[in-house]
């Protein structure tokens, strides 16, 4: 007698019948969900990999692969120099265009070795103006970011060796930030990878958002309707020539806050003796305005500078110790080189020669390398020199030419070169 069948539970038959509708359901979600996906034969075909979506990396980078086109018309790769035939890699910034013929790019330096197809440079923003000619369109729109920005992907636009590349770049948080160097505000971008100064940024629409500056150590974007105005200027103002005070500043730290009396600016480290602010300045002054603006920082200094010209009136509002007071002064030229002082100390040692005693801050002597302890064996032509024999050698040499000097240090015996020049 044969063995009875076993029988398949109730409870089995329904479960066996839900994976079969769930199966069958999920085969034809796929097929309505990935038309164009082809279909892999045989029973056991992977049908949840098919409804896998395409991962966000792949969606950008077809996005941006589709805007490159669109990017490629819109920005220009502009040679900062005449590269001849083996173009440099960091010799190309990305320039947009603002007008038929001209496009605006971000320079490194106030004043780079320059292309002839430039015909401006702003020595404040560091934006460089150049001709472009040619039929090219020109982006009409542009994004502007609010107070409220949230996060999100810009594409950024680069130009290495003279092609236009682009990338994304998630930027977590934009908030507004006031820069000196720039009229209004800039928008500081936080959460965001390393940006070189100079990057277009683009929407994932292909709007132009605007030109990434450094702010002071991170990654700010000037909007791209204050890039354009201010492209409009310099190409209607032109590049001015520097203008110079002839003084150097440094940081008011807290110990020369107690002892100068000031809580803010900066204070004056030195003066040129022959210069505009001689006389008018001394150093220990600590300059709290330039032009009626308040200071604070040597980058805000630097920028307030970056926008005076050859024979521009400066107003400087001066804390000297208790008293406020307000000088004028008219910025000159860089001007040749000046001779500066010996700045050396010196006693004589018979038969041996000079030794320094002393070097003073800011003279040919400290420029030169001298050091207290040294001693001067040899002068120009002279050997063994007495002290006032090297002081007036010193003074009877020509600017032109630097001062051979023998000189003992320790064990040691070395040859130097002094410069009378700056």
């Amino acid at each position: 007698m044969a063995a009875p069948r076993p029988s398949i539970g109730r409870d089995t038959r329904w479960l066996l019948i839900i994976v079969a509708v769930s199966l069958t359901a999920l085969s034809m979600l796929a097929r309505v969900r990935f038309r164009d996906t082809a279909r892999i034969a045989g029973p056991m075909a992977p049908l949840l990999s098919q409804l896998q979506p395409r991962s966000s990396f792949d969606e950008m980078s077809a996005v941006i692969e589709g805007l490159l086109p669109r990017l490629r018309a819109a920005v220009v790769p502009l040679a900062l120099a005449d590269t001849g035939s083996a173009p440099d890699r960091d010799s190309f910034v990305p320039a947009i265009r603002f007008r038929d013929d001209f496009v605006v790019a971000l320079t490194s330096t106030s004043s780079p070795a320059t292309a002839s197809s430039i015909v401006a440079i702003d020595r404040a923003t560091r934006l460089a103006v150049a001709r472009s000619p040619g039929v090219f369109p020109r982006t009409s729109q542009v994004w502007e970011p609010t107070a409220a920005s949230p996060s999100r992907f810009f594409v950024a636009v680069s130009a290495p060796a003279g092609q236009v590349v682009a990338r994304p770049i998630f930027v977590a948080a934009i908030a507004s930030a006031a820069s000196s160097r720039w009229p209004a505000a800039v928008w500081a971008l936080h959460g965001s990878p390393a940006i070189a100064p100079g990057t277009l940024l683009f929407t994932f629409e292909g709007v132009l958002a605007g030109l990434i500056v450094d702010l002071e150590g991170q990654p700010a974007l000037v909007p791209s309707s204050l890039v354009k105005s201010e492209a409009e200027r310099v190409l209607a103002t032109g590049t001015h020539e520097a203008g110079r005070l002839h003084l150097e500043v440094q940081t008011l730290t807290d110990p020369l806050k107690a002892a100068t009396g000031a809580a803010n600016g900066v204070v004056i480290s030195w003066v040129e003796p022959s210069g505009p602010a001689a006389g008018l300045v001394r150093v220990g002054d600590v300059i709290a305005e330039v032009n009626g603006a308040p200071l604070t920082s040597i980058a805000d200094w630097e920028s307030r500078l970056d926008r005076v010209s050859v024979g521009q009136p400066v107003a400087l509002t001066l804390w000297r110790g208790a008293e406020r007071v307000t000088v004028t002064i008219l910025a000159s030229g860089e001007g040749p080189p000046a001779p500066v002082p010996l700045g050396l100390r010196l006693r004589t040692l018979a038969r041996i020669g000079a030794r320094i005693e002393g070097v003073a801050e800011r003279s040919a002597a400290q420029r030169a390398g001298l050091r207290a302890g040294d001693v001067l064996t040899r002068v120009g032509d002279l050997d063994a020199p007495t002290a006032a024999q090297a002081a007036r050698e010193f003074r009877t040499t020509t600017a032109e030419r630097p001062l051979l000097l023998g000189v003992t240090r320790g064990d040691t015996h070395v040859v130097m070169a002094m410069d009378r020049r700056w």
